[in-house]
């Protein structure tokens, strides 16, 4: 996801309020907001693009990449260095399972503590929405 693009989703989102209507020229950028994707796509932006790419150059900065997290094994991306906790999971073969994923958005440091995800989503319509657009980032 280009900068321009960040920039111009985290102002739909706030404009939007993440899950009102936004016009038709803005919905040639985003996934319609009415969809789970779309929601999804726009809170990813607003939250997660920060840290996280989710291009298929698969950019790891803060944050492991995303492109093809669902159903990934934890802590396997090559290029990042992941934290003991989330390097302990990759050695159990854990997977990033949707139920998986709603779990760890909910409250990362319940189920991997010691991880230095910062983020947490209480909102279980929040978590789908990030899940459902987690899962269009595959090839």
């Amino acid at each position: 996801m280009t900068f321009a693009k960040i920039t111009g989703l985290i102002a739909i989102a706030t404009i939007a309020g993440l899950t009102g209507s936004v016009n038709a020229a803005d919905k040639q950028q985003v996934s319609d907001t009415r969809t789970p994707v779309g929601r999804g796509e726009l809170i990813y932006a607003a939250h997660c693009a920060t840290c996280h790419d989710d291009s298929k150059h698969m950019l790891n900065d803060n944050g492991p990449a995303m492109f093809g997290i669902v159903k990934r094994r934890v802590g396997t991306l090559r290029e990042y260095n992941y934290s003991a906790v989330l390097q302990a999971a990759r050695d159990r073969h854990d997977r990033w399972t949707e139920k998986r994923l709603d779990a760890f958005l909910a409250n990362p440091e319940a189920m991997y503590p010691g991880t230095s995800m910062p983020m947490n989503f209480e909102d279980a319509d929040q978590r789908a929405s990030i899940i459902a657009y987690l899962k269009t980032l595959k090839d």
